[in-house]
């Protein structure tokens, strides 16, 4: 009972010995977070900042919302139906003004406003003339050919490099140049901003996302322990049983799948509905992965070498116990890479569960931006499913490694 947590303290020793660099920067990171955490200014200092004239024109329009990321937090007053809004970034003890100043932008644009019509005019003409090509190509009739006149000439390209030049050359003004940089830093701080407001909703379908696929997988494995052995079982009506069910469900798609339990199976019997996406996905993605991890179950076992089996027989072992106590066991450390592929497998294809109204990640990615009129919200959902798939892989890379000894 003594050596126990002497022997703990030295396997934390060789651990920290052995990842010695990356446990300074975990604990200089970690240091880090908490200074800036204690010195960030309050969320009553940042909503406070917030304009009460910008209120009080909003009016009942008004809509406010802050968060709190813990060493960083923003505060926005939005007015709904002008879409204006009143921004600012809590940071490293400061107060940043995340606003777009709304005069200087426009006054950029309008530097831009003749290059841009000159290049709308010209990317026109050139997807008009392909079209027209295209169609000749398909139907080969004479009043399809394009006429050559219609193809953007060399004077069009002379005249879109040259306003590209005026625009450039009119940049190139220290006036110009600081506005740009003026106009860029303020976009770069509302894009943060935007980002920093999205993290809390994205994190709520993140959560559904995992938990959806933790569930699913597990019950799935559940069920194709029972799958995989009786479709290798000599006893013919129960193999042919499970080999119907693994043949229809791996091919089928998983979309299709969850459509009839959630759509379909209402139609055939009202008792049969269910009303909660979370369950009907649950259902599904369950069953689907009861297939494919019947497959990799059944190819592990019978990867294990006859002689075991007959090995077994000989010492008079019942198939239970064969199955239990020398098969399965060999059998683990084979399973674990193709389980970890599934298992980040259905973890992206949770994403199909959009199409029965649940709001999983991809869902609420969708909400975000289609409620912001903006696509930049795809980056930060995609650096989330990221985060986690390499977090699971990393997991399932451990285990490998743990089962990897020889028995």
């Amino acid at each position: 009972m003594g050596g126990r947590p002497k022997k703990g303290r030295t396997a934390i020793r060789l651990y920290f010995k052995q990842h010695k660099t990356g446990c300074i920067i975990a604990a200089a990171l970690l240091l880090i977070c908490i200074v800036l955490g204690l010195i960030k200014p309050s969320q009553t200092e940042l909503i406070s900042k917030i304009p009460e004239q910008f209120k009080q024109e909003s009016g009942t329009r008004y809509s406010q919302s802050d968060v709190n990321l813990w060493v960083v937090g923003v505060a926005r007053g939005r007015n709904v139906k002008t879409a204006q809004t009143q921004t600012f970034i809590g940071f490293a003890g400061r107060i940043i003004d995340a606003n777009i100043d709304a005069a200087l932008d426009a006054e950029l644009t309008a530097l831009r406003a003749p290059l841009d019509e000159i290049e709308n005019q010209y990317l026109a003409k050139k997807r008009n003339y392909s079209a027209r090509k295209e169609t000749y190509k398909q139907t080969n009739d004479p009043k399809d050919k394009p006429d050559p006149a219609d193809k953007p000439s060399a004077d069009d390209k002379a005249k879109l490099n040259e306003a590209k030049a005026e625009l450039k050359a009119l940049l190139k003004t220290e006036d110009n140049k600081s506005k740009v940089s003026q106009l860029s830093r303020q976009k770069t701080r509302s894009t943060v901003a935007d980002i920093v407001l999205w993290v809390p909703p994205l994190l709520d379908g993140t959560v559904s996302t995992v938990t959806l696929t933790i569930i699913s997988v597990l019950i799935g494995i559940f069920f194709s322990i029972f799958l995989a052995l009786g479709k290798i079982s000599k006893f013919m009506p129960l193999s042919k049983l499970c080999g119907a069910y693994i043949f229809f469900f791996r091919g089928t798609p998983l979309l299709m799948q969850l459509l009839v339990v959630y759509f379909g199976l209402p139609m055939i019997d009202k008792s049969l509905a269910i009303s909660d996406p979370f369950t009907a996905a649950c259902i599904a993605f369950s069953m689907n992965s009861a297939a494919y991890c019947a497959e990799i179950i059944r190819a592990a076992i019978q990867s294990i070498d006859k002689g075991q089996f007959e090995a077994s027989r000989a010492l008079g072992l019942k198939y239970s116990q064969t199955m239990g106590l020398i098969i399965i066991p060999q059998s683990i450390r084979r399973l674990i890479p193709p389980m970890a592929n599934e298992f980040i497998m259905v973890l992206k294809d949770a994403s199909l569960v959009t199409m029965i109204g649940m709001i999983d990640l991809t869902q609420m990615t969708f909400k975000i931006s289609n409620s912001n009129a903006t696509m930049m919200v795809y980056f930060p959902a995609l650096a989330i499913y990221l985060i986690i798939t390499a977090f699971f892989t990393f997991i399932f890379n451990r285990l490998e490694k743990r089962f990897s000894i020889h028995l």
